[in-house]
């Protein structure tokens, strides 16, 4: 039989450093971020995922990168990470509209329709985002892994149902970590983990959610990993201490925050529930087929998919019609580019 994504836990969890946000909040502190640089901009993003909503960092991202192209409109870099960060602050229609505008550029072009792919998975759009990173993941290109389309393949068919194909992209994607001689990282376990749970494979699961918990148990993803491991287990006293610890982090991210949505679930907390999936939606996360069809919410809370938030997305996803069919035409026109 071959690997299993299950044989890639490391045998020692492989315990890695961890970015430290320490640096990046001084230069806030200090006011020496005042002037514009890509680099501080990214830390302030990274800082902005790990923190959430308390550190302001996505918010002092957001004036300096205004600022800059206040200044300087022409600026590709600058023009990127504003839609990047738009991507994770509920600004899905302004990241694709930017990003897709970005694919005409030389040195953009890969990293914009990778942005691209991810919008386009954040509001329910699979198939023509799976066919994007399909396309990426077939490049051989420094700047964007194998591994990274093959892991948001893997996402896209969780959110449509197809946890076949899910477990297939994960195992591929193990293997590309490998020779790419990248780190297996929390977040890959965690996906690991709700994959097999969702097979029903329970065991595996927790497996996976332990061995994420274990390689850096301060990350986002370790701790969600520990507060689904816990609400497996029942163990309400634990999954309460963290579900009160991500309310007081306040989650930007839309994906992120329908974790809560999950969290709530194995508490059976019907209203919490319903209140995390409008504020998912709200944060730009908006793939309803998922929302309709999650098992793990499906068993434990009865209609938390109300007609309002039905027609609300419906609304939402409108404004994203026209993207599967730019999405092939750029497709070919790059295929026969080369």
């Amino acid at each position: 039989m071959g690997l299993t994504s299950i044989d890639f836990i490391p045998s020692r969890f492989n315990s890695r450093i961890c970015w430290v946000v320490g640096a990046a909040f001084g230069l806030f502190i200090s006011g020496i971020a005042d002037e514009y640089s890509p680099t501080f901009i990214k830390e302030l993003m990274e800082q902005g995922s790990s923190l959430g909503a308390v550190s302001g960092a996505y918010e002092e991202a957001r004036k300096l990168l205004n600022n800059r192209l206040d200044k300087q409109s022409d600026d590709l870099e600058a023009r990127f990470l504003l839609a990047r960060l738009d991507s994770k602050t509920a600004r899905p229609e302004e990241a694709a509209k930017a990003y897709f505008e970005l694919m005409s550029f030389e040195g953009f072009n890969i990293s914009a329709a990778a942005g691209l792919a991810y919008v386009l998975r954040y509001v329910g759009y699979h198939t023509v985002s799976v066919e994007l990173y399909t396309y990426l993941a077939e490049l051989d290109d420094s700047n964007y892994r194998r591994s990274q389309a093959l892991s948001q393949i893997s996402k896209n068919h969780i959110y449509s149902g197809d946890y076949q194909a899910a477990t297939e992209s994960d195992n591929v994607m193990y293997i590309a970590l490998r020779n790419e001689a990248a780190p297996i990282t929390e977040k890959h376990l965690f996906y690991s983990g709700l994959i097999a749970f969702y097979r029903g494979e329970y065991a595996a699961a927790q497996q996976f959610w332990l061995a994420s918990a274990a390689l850096n148990p301060s990350t986002v993803w370790a701790r969600f990993a520990m507060a689904y491991e816990a609400g497996y287990r029942g163990d309400l006293k634990s999954l309460d201490a963290l579900i009160a610890d991500f309310e007081a982090q306040g989650l930007q991210d839309g994906e992120r925050y329908y974790r809560m949505v999950h969290l709530y679930a194995f508490a059976q907390d019907q209203e919490a529930a319903a209140d995390a999936m409008n504020g998912t939606v709200k944060r730009g996360f908006f793939p309803v087929e998922y929302f309709r069809s999650d098992p793990l919410v499906q068993d434990r809370l009865t209609d938390l998919i109300s007609t309002e938030l039905t027609d609300r997305v419906s609304e939402k996803m409108s404004h994203f019609h026209h993207y599967p069919a730019l999405v092939k035409a750029w497709v070919l026109n790059q295929t026969q580019s080369l």
